[in-house]
This record gives C-alpha cells, sequence and structure tokens, in this order.
C-alpha cells in the first residue's frame, strides 16, 4: 500500500507550495471580485441616463394626457359639442382613453426602470460585502505567507490551516496557535487550542497539539540548545590566588583586579548552568 493513501487527510501537514497556492487563489478572488465591483458601478451610471429618460418620458405623458382631458372635457361640456352629435362626444372619449392608455403605460416603464435600479443597487451592496470579506481573506493570506516557513517547521495540518492565529512577543519570537474545539471561539483561540513556538531563526522550540495537556515535555529539544554542545565561555580562576599589589601602584590596580575576577566567575557561573 502506498504511505501517501495511508494517511488520513486530516493528517496532512501544510507545506510552502500549499501556502503559496493559497495566497495565490485569495489573490486572484480579491481581484476578481474587486473588477466585476467596478463594471457593476459603471453599469448603475449606465442606469441612470435610463432612469432619467423614463421620468421625462412620463412628465411628458403626464402633461399630454391632463392637456387632452381637459379638451375633451371642455369640448363634452360645450354647448356646441352638444349640437354636434354623438360622433363627437364619442371621439373626445377615444381621445381620452388614448391618452390613459399612454400614462399607464408610461407609469409601467417607469416602474420598471426603477425596480431594474433597485436590482443594481442590491447587487452592488452584496458585491462591496463580497470585496470586504475577501479583502480580509486576502490580508490573512498574506500574513500566512510571510510566515509559511514557520508554519511548515511547527507541522500545523493543512485542515487547521483556517483556524490558525498568531502573534508576535517580545524579540520577535513567534507564538501561534490552531485547532481546538470546532465552532466555539474564545476571542481569537479556540479551546484546547495547539501551541506553537518558533525563534527569530525559524527553530520550532515549543509544539502543543490541540488537546494535549500543558507541561515542559512540549518543549522541543535541539542542537544549539544542549548543554554539551555550547562552547566555554570563559576559562575558570586557577586555584591559587592572585599576588596582591603594591600601595604603589595606586588603588586603580585592584579595583581592575578586582573587576576582572569577578567578570569570570559570572561568566563561569552561566557557562556551568
Amino acid at each position: 500500500m502506498d504511505a501517501t493513501k495511508a494517511v488520513a487527510p486530516a493528517e496532512r501537514m501544510a507545506t510552502v507550495e500549499d501556502i503559496e497556492s493559497h495566497y495565490q487563489m485569495a489573490n486572484d478572488r480579491y481581484y476578481a471580485k474587486l473588477t466585476s465591483l467596478f463594471a457593476l458601478r459603471e453599469e448603475i451610471r449606465g442606469h441612470y441616463s435610463a432612469v432619467a429618460e423614463a421620468e421625462e418620458i412620463l412628465r411628458q405623458v403626464q402633461q399630454s394626457t391632463y392637456n387632452a382631458t381637459a379638451v375633451a372635457k371642455r369640448r363634452l361640456d360645450s354647448r356646441s359639442h352638444r349640437k354636434g352629435g354623438k360622433k363627437r362626444d364619442g371621439d373626445s372619449r377615444k381621445a381620452v382613453r388614448a391618452a390613459q392608455r399612454d400614462l399607464r403605460r408610461a407609469e409601467n416603464a417607469l416602474r420598471i426602470t426603477r425596480a431594474q435600479a433597485t436590482a443594481l443597487y442590491k447587487r452592488l451592496h452584496q458585491c462591496s460585502a463580497d470585496v470586504l470579506q475577501l479583502r480580509q481573506e486576502l490580508k490573512r493570506a498574506r500574513a500566512f505567507f510571510h510566515i509559511r516557513t514557520a508554519i511548515v517547521a511547527a507541522g500545523i495540518p493543512l485542515p487547521l490551516l483556517g483556524t490558525l492565529f498568531f502573534e508576535y512577543s517580545i524579540g520577535g519570537v513567534l507564538s501561534m496557535y490552531y485547532g481546538g474545539k470546532p465552532g466555539i471561539w474564545r476571542g481569537k483561540r479556540r479551546p484546547q487550542h495547539g501551541h506553537a513556538v518558533v525563534t527569530v531563526d525559524g527553530i520550532l522550540i515549543y509544539h502543543r497539539p490541540p488537546f494535549s495537556a500543558h507541561g515542559p515535555h512540549n518543549y522541543v529539544s535541539h542542537p544549539l540548545f544542549e548543554r554539551g554542545n555550547t562552547p566555554p565561555v570563559a576559562t575558570p580562576l586557577s586555584k591559587a590566588n592572585p599576588p596582591l599589589p603594591s600601595r604603589q601602584g595606586g588603588g586603580s590596580t585592584v579595583r581592575k583586579i578586582v573587576a576582572s575576577a569577578d567578570s569570570t566567575a559570572l561568566a563561569t557561573g552561566l557557562a556551568s548552568a
């Protein structure tokens, strides 16, 4: 059986290629959505003229309908029209009905245009929200890209990369927190999260997997931190006492010898610690 197939998908560790690919995909998604947002804004600007044109048509139709209705009413109420018979009466009523049909047609056109504008505004609002979300994802992916070597050194599983939160402490030491109980967050960390500490030089010195107990057993040994591999800092003093200075040399010579003895003793103590 292949060794790669025997490993569970949840145990696959994140690699530098995975982090770089994640960063590239986040970058592509963000700029693609940003391009669609700019295109939608231009479409809305072009739709402004359509709404204004529909409003102008409705205003003209309203004016013409008002004029046609007023003329028809005057003709129906005039004495000369009463003498003209039913033909004039029918023509006036037809003119009023035609003007009212034009008015309803213009109102429907304006209503449709405004509904389209409302739909465009909703799309713009949703697209703007998507752009903000993708921007946050891009910032997060960029931050992971900058610490990709530390993530690989800590051996963080790829499925848990979305739960990763990191911070820098004094001296540039990087602390990374990941995993924990799914669906529950306490600030930016989950309960029973994992913890990994990487130095400025990229050396992993502490690693506690998720759901593991705290303790000194989580510290990671490294050859640089082994006491046997540490070169001696200073040579210890000999057992013979140094000769006392003469009074002719003054007090400065005494102070120099005492300071030299103190510094040598301090270096010896640090080397044997």
